[in-house]
């Protein structure tokens, strides 16, 4: 059921913005380059799967139906053949909508937020264009089969569409989808951030997009007037010079008191024949019964042997004249060869030839007939005759009685309302233009005159529907007065001039403002999207942060640790809760200042915390300080508190942050591991002495007189004795590194002379392990040191190169010197340090290789002690290694010379 209502409002929602499109599209080719349904088709199915498929099916079926035929077409006999477009474009619309579904979810990775660059811009881009593509083939393919478009205009229309649907993805996809999707916590803060400023957008779009159409209208009608407003004075100049020319020859005649076939014919030639629009020029005298015969004889005494006055009967056909009150005959006519036809005519047979005769006859003015068709008419076209009444002696008499009796003839022109447009406009850039020339005088059933070819076509009116339509009125009317007649004067334009007239700056408008507005709600989707994942990012890293700090609360607490911060003037001071609970008031009932803190550490031990402030504050760094606490109940502990100097950022000024942490239980614990070991050492030390002494002497006196298996038995435990006295010293030695430090008696040594002796206590190793020491001491050189810790670290070398060097190897010591400092080298020839442990060779208790070491013995402390040994003498120790190419190691000391500050250290004691 709830599928069912959703097909239904998204078939409802189709058609209403398919309205909307269809009232978006521009004239004259009414094709919307905004389709908003697809972009609510999309969002749709984005919404609720592929099973709303139908909705869209069924709002493009009802869009277009409603556009075309009607929905009333459903109900008569033809419904089937008549809705095979809508149809047709209905599954175009559901295939696109799927289509654009699937193309998002497999390559989009829709469903997401659509908040980043990419989800945004991989939506619009597979939804828009690539999917879009769908409909537009499927429902061009569909108009051009049923021959609704042309070839010629199917890929024009198939870009339109496919374009218009691709604009309304982009604009109303994303703002559907804001309303629709879920959950409203994410979307419905994006709502109006997205769909606002679309709307405005679009309006905005849309009224310059009026604006730009009305122009268009309107500069399309200037462009019409302003061609059209000249063609009536020129036709009217036409018909001027017409009455002109037959106001010549009625001169010509009166000044020759008569005027001969031949002088007609030469004036025609001279002075008419270039006269465009003329269909002949004639004089028709007048004839009356009496002279009739005698005229006739005349005539074809002319060499027109055949020639009578003739008239047409009721049959339209030409037979000789009966006898009338007077002739109004054609008598000279030229061009003679095209109207032959009427020469010997008796106008007046004919009413409206006479009337105008009649009239032109007693006003003394030119007069024109109302529309005839002509004897000579070949085109069926109509024509008119301009009678110019000729009075004898040259002269109009000024009474009509007068006119009458003193009337000759008639020099007429005979006119052709298509060939008098033709000529009044040949030099006239007209040819976009349609006319129709009408005869106000006459009666209604004979007023028109001539319309040209086209002037079915011709458009009197522009009434385009939709936003961007208006009425434009594209008609221009004269009227012209005529020899005596007023004649109506229509010109509209055709179809071709009104699309030579328009410009393309509305679909430009619309498709940039279309376009502009798709950007820019993708750019506030990102907007939006963007704020709400910001939001939730600040309330998760908000969350986290206090579960953060609760647990640094927490780890402070467990390891007694708190921090504070203090300006450089002493005035401000912040710490921690920590720092109360060291202090003993974990209530939080302390004023955190300078003063508080100083006034609970040991009045013995105050001035190292104010010294360590002092130079953190005047030379920066850091420093680090071991204090006593007197608590308020008299307990008291020891902290340890470290410090440096911090610049801020943003003020630039100083401050201290540091951390102070309650020690006491580790102090407590290190003297009683210090007194646990000094104590352990001088009982094993004591034994160790007696063992070895007795071992020496069985060795040195009585092992000669000892079976063999005794003798091995002594020699193994003094090697071990011996080897558990180092391992004394080496633990000793240990403890005072990193507890009490050890006390340097430093003097100039000569260099060469320590190596040669740490040589010489190592020999008995290099027997033991079968390997020969090379030494190259170099020039002499002196440093400054303490000897017996020097010849330690040596020793310490030495041994360890003899320890990991094959039997029959070399161990290379060497000494060298240069720019200001000593290099004591010790390389062996052994496997070589392996990468993985090389990070911890100088650490306490490190061993490449655990068996190995138990063979040959060892603590994993003689490279530490080596290293703390010359680093406490101002020397650095390094290696180099190589797998299966042995080590080097280098100790690296300051010459006597270059140790300022030796003396000054001496018998000093090093931490």
């Amino acid at each position: 059921m709830l599928n069912t209502v959703r097909v239904v409002i998204i078939a409802l929602a189709y058609l209403i913005l398919g309205k909307l499109g269809l009232m978006l599209a521009i004239p004259p080719g009414y094709a919307t380059i905004i389709w908003p349904s697809a972009g609510v088709a999309v969002a749709a199915l984005a919404t609720f799967g592929y099973r709303v498929w139908p909705g869209v099916f069924l709002g493009s079926f009802l869009v277009n139906l409603s556009a075309g035929p009607g929905v009333g077409v459903l109900f008569s006999e033809r419904w089937l053949e008549t809705a095979v477009i809508p149809i047709g474009i209905a599954i175009g619309a559901a295939v696109q909508a799927v289509t654009a579904l699937f193309l998002v979810r497999r390559f989009a990775g829709f469903p997401n937020r659509l908040e980043t660059e990419k989800q945004v811009l991989q939506f619009l881009v597979w939804a828009g264009p690539l999917a879009c593509a769908a409909n537009s083939i499927i429902g061009t393919s569909i108009l051009f089969l049923t021959g609704t478009v042309t070839e010629d205009a199917f890929l024009r229309n198939l870009l339109i569409w496919w374009l218009g649907d691709t604009i309304g993805v982009f604009i109303f996809a994303p703002v559907v989808l804001v309303w629709l999707l879920k959950p409203l916590h994410i979307w419905k803060p994006r709502r109006l951030p997205v769909t606002v400023p679309a709307l405005i957008c679009l309006v905005i779009t849309v009224a310059i997009t009026m604006a730009g159409a009305r122009y268009e209208r309107e500069k399309l009608t200037q462009n019409f007037i302003k061609l059209a407003v000249a063609l009536p004075v020129t036709l009217e100049d036409t018909l001027r010079l017409y009455t002109h020319m037959l106001d010549g020859l009625a001169g010509l005649h009166a000044a020759n008191g008569t005027l001969t076939r031949e002088q007609f014919k030469s004036f025609y030639s001279r002075s008419l024949e270039s006269i465009g629009g003329i269909q002949a020029v004639s004089w028709n005298p007048v004839v009356y019964p009496e002279g009739r015969e005698s005229y006739e004889r005349a005539t074809q005494a002319e060499g027109f042997k055949d020639f009578k006055i003739t008239e047409r009967n009721s049959s339209g056909e030409l037979v000789p004249a009966q006898m009338h009150p007077d002739h109004v005959v054609v008598s000279y006519i030229e061009p003679y060869e095209k109207n032959v036809g009427a020469h010997g005519f008796d106008v007046g047979s004919n009413a409206t030839r006479r009337a105008a005769f009649e009239r032109a006859r007693d006003t003394g003015l030119p007069v024109a007939t109302g529309r005839i068709t002509l004897v000579q008419e070949t085109e069926k076209q109509f024509g008119v005759l301009v009678f110019m009444p000729v009075y004898r002696q040259g002269v109009v008499p000024g009474t009509i009685e007068g006119r009458r009796q003193n009337i000759e003839g008639y020099m007429v022109g005979v006119l052709r309302g298509g060939d008098i447009v033709s000529a009044a406009f040949s030099d006239v850039a007209a040819e976009n233009l349609t006319f129709s020339l009408f005869d106000d005088s006459a009666p209604p059933e004979d007023e028109f005159l001539y319309a040209s070819a086209r002037a079915g076509e011709g458009v009197r009116a522009l009434e385009e529907s939709g936003l961007f339509g208006g009425a434009s009125i594209l008609t221009h009317t004269a009227n012209i007065d005529f020899a005596g007649r007023n004649w109506y004067f229509e010109i509209n334009p055709t179809p071709e001039f009104i699309a030579q007239n328009r410009t393309e700056n509305s679909w430009v408008i619309l498709v940039g403002g279309a376009m502009l507005t798709g950007l820019l709600i993708a750019f506030f989707m990102l907007l939006s999207g963007r704020r709400e994942y910001l939001r939730e990012l600040v309330a998760e890293r908000t969350r986290e942060l206090s579960a953060s700090q609760k647990r640094l609360a927490q780890a402070q607490r467990i390891a007694s640790f708190g921090n504070f911060q203090l300006d450089v003037s002493g005035e401000r001071m912040w710490w921690s809760d920590e720092v109360d609970r060291i202090l003993g008031m974990p209530d939080g009932r302390l004023k955190r200042t300078y003063e508080t803190l100083s006034s609970s550490f040991h009045h013995h031990d105050l001035h190292k915390l104010t010294r360590a402030i002092e130079d953190v504050r005047s030379e920066g760094g850091r420093a680090s300080v071991d204090c006593r606490l007197i608590l308020g109940d008299g307990q008291e502990k020891v902290i340890h508190a470290q410090m440096e100097r911090v610049t801020d950022t943003e003020t630039g000024k100083f401050r201290i942050d540091g951390t102070i942490q309650d020690i006491t239980e580790r102090v407590m614990l290190d003297r009683m591991k210090h007194e646990f070991i000094a104590n352990t050492s001088h009982e094993l030390r004591t034994p160790l002495t007696s063992i070895r002494a007795s071992l020496g002497l069985l060795m040195s006196e009585q092992i000669a007189n000892l079976p063999e298996k005794a003798k091995q038995l002594i020699t193994l435990s003094d090697k071990n004795a011996a080897r558990l006295a180092r391992l004394v010293n080496d633990l000793l030695d240990l403890e005072t590194a990193n507890s009490t430090g050890f006390t340097l008696n430093s003097k100039v040594l000569d260099l060469q002379k320590v190596v040669r002796e740490a040589v010489e206590v190592t020999s008995f190793l290099a027997d033991e392990f079968g390997v020969n020491i090379v030494v190259e001491l170099g020039q002499p050189v002196q440093i400054y040191a303490d000897k017996d810790r020097l010849i330690q670290v040596f020793v310490n070398l030495i041994s360890n190169a003899a320890k990991f060097s094959p039997s029959g190897g070399e161990i290379k010591v060497s000494v060298s010197t240069q720019e200001g400092a000593a290099f004591i080298a010790v390389a062996d020839q052994g496997d070589g340090i392996a990468p993985g442990f090389r990070d911890q060779v100088f650490k306490p208790f490190s061993q490449a290789d655990g068996s190995a070491a138990r063979r040959r013995g060892g603590t994993g402390l003689g490279l530490y002690i080596a290293k703390t040994l010359t680093e406490i003498q101002g020397g650095r120790i390094s290696f180099d290694t190589e797998l299966g190419n042995g080590t080097t190691f280098m100790v690296e000391l300051p010459v006597a010379e270059a140790a300022t500050s030796a003396e000054a250290a001496s018998s000093a004691k090093v931490a």
